[in-house]
């Protein structure tokens, strides 16, 4: 995929087909539920080899988290403060071991 190709999935205004997609799921989910608009944002993922997110030092006091695979946004805060928090100790800073990530 090339960054042209992102930037235009992230520009375009409707994806017909995902829309359909989530009407359906929406109507069989809550059917009692009749909505009066909706918004369908896009996002794009990373995926790594090994399946397992990607954090550690780049350089010192920059690190790097990335290659959620599809299930990370909902571990972005705590991503977010590991990796805050081992920039501000200067070495990994997590109960687990770096090479785990």
């Amino acid at each position: 995929v090339t960054l042209d190709e992102v930037n235009a999935w992230y520009c375009q205004d409707d994806y017909p087909k995902a829309r359909e997609y989530f009407d359906r799921y929406l109507k069989k989910l809550l059917p009692f539920v009749a909505p009066k608009s909706g918004k369908l944002d896009f996002c794009v993922m990373a995926a790594t080899a090994s399946g397992k997110q990607l954090i550690g030092f780049a350089e010192d006091n920059f690190m790097v988290a990335c290659g959620g695979n599809g299930k990370s946004a909902k571990f972005g805060l705590e991503i977010g403060k590991i990796c805050a928090q081992s920039i501000m100790k200067g070495e990994w800073n997590y109960d687990f071991r770096l090479r785990r990530f």
